[in-house]
């Protein structure tokens, strides 16, 4: 099956808005093809890959575009939940847990130089354990995307288009690094999402 990562940035999420205003949409794919589209574009995006029972669509913390892009489009719900049922979507944050339960390290793990850390299943997390590569997360655009919504992509600031990118491509990196470590299916997996 073809994988794909995708991730959405969008509006600040609130109480009561757990599925805010998209802004855009990052997908990466196996082939190392990769790209950042505006909100209207993603959606058919979206509708495309759920669609295509041959790709495999990889995410962090999936709930959440999941949630902002059936919030954006409600004909996408059948789809999202079709292609969990198919077994389609994955979310390396619950993958992880999963892996870090059956290695009892749910709470801390010990990193490669020793030091016993406290786990968290955020991608800079996981990037750091699996790559030993910081990715930035503070003093990013990743809390402003709604001051960009309405202007071409092509107008924004690079860092304003590479921190999406980023995601999406570090989200299938991950992936990758839990199949080598799992060799194999991960029990319950398509349950818990």
């Amino acid at each position: 099956m073809f994988r794909l990562s995708l991730d959405t940035e969008t509006y600040k999420f609130q109480p009561g808005l757990l599925a805010p205003k998209m802004v855009c949409l990052s997908w990466y794919d196996e082939s190392g093809r990769s790209g950042l589209i505006d909100r209207v574009t993603g959606v058919r995006f979206a509708r495309a890959v759920l669609e295509d029972s041959d790709v495999m669509i990889i995410t962090q913390n999936g709930s959440y575009d999941l949630g902002v892009l059936a919030a954006e489009d409600i004909t996408l719900l059948p789809l999202i939940f079709a292609a969990i049922e198919a077994g389609r979507i994955r979310s390396i944050d619950i993958r992880q847990r999963l892996i870090d339960i059956a290695q009892g390290t749910f709470k801390f793990y010990v990193d490669k130089n020793g030091k016993t850390i406290k786990t968290h299943f955020s991608l800079q997390q996981m990037v750091l354990r699996y790559f030993d590569t910081h990715l930035e997360k503070k003093d990013t655009w990743r809390l402003r995307y709604h001051e960009l919504d309405g202007v071409p992509i092509h107008k924004w600031p690079a860092a304003a288009v590479s921190y999406p990118l980023a995601d999406a491509k570090w989200t299938l990196y991950v992936f990758d690094a839990q199949e080598r470590l799992c060799d194999g299916p991960i029990p319950t997996e398509n349950d818990q999402m």
